[in-house]
């Protein structure tokens, strides 16, 4: 397969380039991964030996620092950049979460109609997934985390802004540290293996858009698939699970 996951500019940044935090590692190392998080959501994408979609080009942008902590404008900035500079069609992981904000919910949806495929983390707080942002944009692909036991992970949000579950609990992925292996469990974990399937997807169909490419995963996906608890029942969860087929 010819995968890609490009989410950057037509040559490959230096390793000053990618950093939108601004302090004196960014100074010093651009987008070079600090905290471990990155770097783990990557190896699930594209890691060549158990990555989704292992042929693909991966460019990090730095939007958080060494302690995991962002602003709202460092997200809002690399998102521009991505709107001017990414070659499109292109899938944008974002494993984060920013709260309640309508300010990056409108530049995901704007993003979105210009080529960009959004692969959200719903994020764990057990509240509206539509309330969150980037999860609660109208034009990302939300996904939540389930568990081995086929159950949605604690504290998973819930609601109609979730289109669909993967994976999120022992989730085996690369060290930022060292070449082992560690594990992690979340809602970013799971998103990465549905950036994963979105790259599969543009792999062998280059013209298609957001909605395209959506349709495509909800299709594929097992329904009622997982366990779900009344309140998630009752606040319309979805109820479909990541299937690559």
């Amino acid at each position: 397969l010819d995968e890609e996951f490009i989410n950057a500019p037509q040559k490959a940044p230096t390793l000053r380039d990618g950093d939108f935090v601004g302090d004196s590692w960014g100074t010093l190392y651009g987008a070079r991964d600090c905290n471990g998080h990155g770097t783990h959501i990557a190896g699930i994408v594209a890691d060549k030996n158990f990555g989704i979609a292992k042929n693909s080009q991966i460019v990090a942008l730095r939007v958080i620092n060494c302690k995991g902590v962002g602003d709202v404008e460092n997200l809002l900035d690399s998102i521009s950049w991505l709107y001017e500079n990414a070659i499109k069609p292109a899938v944008v992981l974002m494993s984060l979460g920013f709260g309640d904000n309508s300010q990056i919910r409108d530049a995901v949806d704007s993003s979105a109609s210009k080529g960009l495929i959004f692969i959200v983390s719903s994020g764990q707080k057990y509240s509206d997934s539509c309330k969150t942002a980037p999860g609660g944009a109208i034009r990302a692909i939300t996904v939540g985390g389930y568990t081995q036991a086929l159950e949605p992970l604690p504290m998973n949000n819930w609601g109609r802004c979730i289109d669909i579950f993967a994976p999120g609990e022992k989730i085996y992925s690369l060290s930022h540290l060292n070449h082992e292996l560690k594990s992690k469990k979340g809602s970013s974990m799971a998103a990465p293996f549905v950036a994963g399937a979105a790259a599969i997807i543009l792999s062998k169909h280059k013209n298609y858009n957001w909605q395209d490419v959506k349709k495509l995963l909800l299709k594929n996906s097992k329904k009622d698939f997982l366990i779900l608890n009344s309140g998630m029942r009752l606040r319309k969860t979805s109820n479909r699970a990541l299937y690559i087929p």
